[in-house]
């Protein structure tokens, strides 16, 4: 098996308000209005009575929350969905400092590997009240070697901490309740720095710097607002409406100040606005509808189309029962069914069994297929003749090889900007053989600090970055790379530790052939991402045929702890 990792992106959402076990797959049928139908993913222990929030890694598994709301006998936990679909215990939760008992809900894997969870105390006032305001926190869980260390306090204060979710170095959180007893209820989201820790909140929350937007909430029978949170490709937040099943659309400027918050998608068949997740393949909004026992989609033009839905019941064999988070694995919506009634929503009784659903879409579908494939017309193949990038000399013409690869983008229809034009770095890694051995990239960040960066690639037809690891630099206090990649346009195929892939679906250049060890191949096409698996491990990619634009998500790295096994080379 490729050691070479195969996952979804990685976004995280979270919602208001498991022993090991192999999980049952989805037989995708279909109901007779051609709707998918949902069917069982996991039926959970009773350790596990109300699932809530989902982290989807990348490596395709997911870490489930269970706060465990419904019957307090069973403490808090973190449990894992294996990517091979198996259920274990991830975390046994510590308590909060007062209260003694954890209130784990939204979650989201940062770039490092850790995860960041919020901590939602309001339905455990020690004095028995129904509310407990002020003491809810955003906590990371050190993970090492994929097991849970630690927990570690990232800011205290909030009323209900509830969505979590990072992005381009900043973690934000929902605040369902930023002012108690407010008509209209005011509720909003947080942002802060990836590395910032023990930040206590202003009080009043209002006037904490740490706030970049507000929404109102109109429902006046359920004091919850905004919930759920997910980012689109183009680094809009969105945000879900829990009571008035509203979905808020926010847009930064280069500064990431916000300079639009507006509505985005209302609908009828809408009721409630829990968890969302944005997917990139088909380019939607998937929403866990709590009060209508239902899974929305979003079109990125606002419409709502309703995927699965069902009346009241027990959960029994996967039916929807009250769901409150989604996360798209593939073409796998995966729901977590809460079972936390609600007054006026379908679902009227907590009871047994406690379920995870698996809901199929059709990926023959055009409205689930990527919709960016420019690669896919018929167009006259790129052709490129290695000595047009050298001159009498043999010295490497950067500039040529500038023109080449805006030359891909212009083929793929990647949208360029004067920051690619002016910046784009290109290296033929001194082996005089470009066309075969060779990229370019531009750099969005590398941030030591936050521990994080990203970067464009991009590769001409058949060209390769050879065989590479990343080491530690202890004197910098840098650890190994580790490192993913989505691809945008054309495809790629990588290769990692793992079983020999027996036809390998390229040719390896001649000057390269005798340098490669890690033989298992994965093919990476538009909208699909791998990574590696571990520190250090050997790594290599070759474009297709058409070449490759991908981008890579990474942690902070600098070009002295990259070592190729060639030592011709110069990087």
């Amino acid at each position: 098996m490729s050691r070479i990792h195969r996952f979804t992106s990685i976004v995280c959402v979270a919602l208001i308000a498991a022993g090991v076990a192999w999980v049952q797959s989805s037989g995708g049928a279909r109901a007779a209005d051609d709707k998918p139908v949902p069917s069982l993913l996991v039926e959970l222990p009773d350790s596990c009575n109300t699932p809530d929030g989902m982290a989807l890694l990348p490596d395709g598994s997911i870490i489930l929350s269970v706060p465990n709301f419904n019957d307090m006998k069973a403490p808090p936990l973190l449990m894992k969905i294996t990517r091979d679909n198996k259920l274990e215990e991830f975390y046994k939760l510590p308590g909060h400092p007062l209260t003694g008992r954890a209130g784990p809900m939204g979650i989201c894997a940062a770039p490092s590997g850790d995860l960041y969870l919020a901590d939602n105390q309001l339905f455990h006032d020690p004095a028995g009240k129904p509310m407990l305001y002020g003491k809810s926190r955003l906590v990371r869980i050190v993970v090492k070697d994929g097991k849970a260390k630690d927990m570690v306090e990232v800011v205290d204060g909030f009323n209900v901490s509830n969505a979590v979710v990072v992005h381009d170095g900043c973690v934000y959180v929902t605040e369902t309740i930023l002012e108690p007893d407010s008509k209209p209820l005011v509720s909003g989201v947080f942002r802060f720095k990836l590395g910032e820790e023990k930040v206590k909140l202003a009080t009043p929350l209002k006037n904490d710097p740490h706030l970049i937007a507000t929404i109102k909430t109109y429902n006046d029978k359920i004091p919850f607002g905004a919930d759920g949170a997910t980012f689109d490709g183009k680094g809009n937040l969105y945000l879900g409406n829990f009571a008035d099943g509203t979905m808020h659309k926010l847009a930064f400027d280069k500064k990431g100040k916000v300079v639009s918050n507006k509505i985005f998608a209302k609908a009828d068949c809408m009721k409630s606005c829990d968890g969302i997740f944005y997917d990139r393949r088909t380019d939607k909004i998937y929403v866990a509808d709590s009060m209508a026992n239902a899974v929305q989609m979003v079109s990125m033009d606002g419409t709502v189309q309703t995927l699965a839905q069902d009346g009241d019941n027990d959960g029994s064999g996967g039916r929807l029962d009250q769901p409150c988070e989604v996360v798209v694995r593939g073409n796998e919506v995966i729901v977590s069914n809460m079972d936390f009634p609600v007054p006026g929503g379908v679902n009227t009784t907590f009871n047994k069994p406690y379920t995870m659903s698996i809901i199929k879409l059709d990926p023959g579908k055009a409205k689930d297929k990527p919709k960016e494939r420019p690669a896919r017309k018929a167009k006259k193949p790129l052709v490129f003749n290695n000595a047009d990038f050298y001159g009498p000399d043999g010295t490497f013409d950067e500039e040529a090889a500038k023109k080449a690869y805006l030359k891909l983008c212009a083929h793929f229809g990647y949208p360029l900007v004067d920051k690619v034009r002016k910046d784009l770095g290109v290296t033929d890694f001194g082996l005089g053989r470009f066309t075969e051995v060779g990229l370019a990239f531009m750099p969005w960040t590398n941030d030591k600090e936050a521990g994080y960066a990203s970067l464009e690639v991009f590769l001409l037809p058949g060209q390769m970055i050879p065989e590479h690891w990343h080491v530690g630099l202890e004197g910098q206090k840098v650890p190994p790379k580790m490192e993913s990649w989505v691809v945008r346009y054309g495809s790629t195929f990588a290769y990692g530790d793992g079983e020999p892939t027996e036809k390998p679906s390229v040719k390896v250049p001649e000057c390269q052939a005798k340098f490669v060890t890690a033989k298992h191949e994965t093919a990476i096409r538009p909208g699909e991402v791998a990574g590696v698996s571990k520190p250090l491990e050997k790594h290599w990619q070759q474009a297709g045929p058409e070449g490759c634009i991908l981008t890579e998500m990474s942690t902070y790295h600098t070009g002295e702890a990259v070592k190729f096994n060639d030592p011709k080379i110069k990087f």
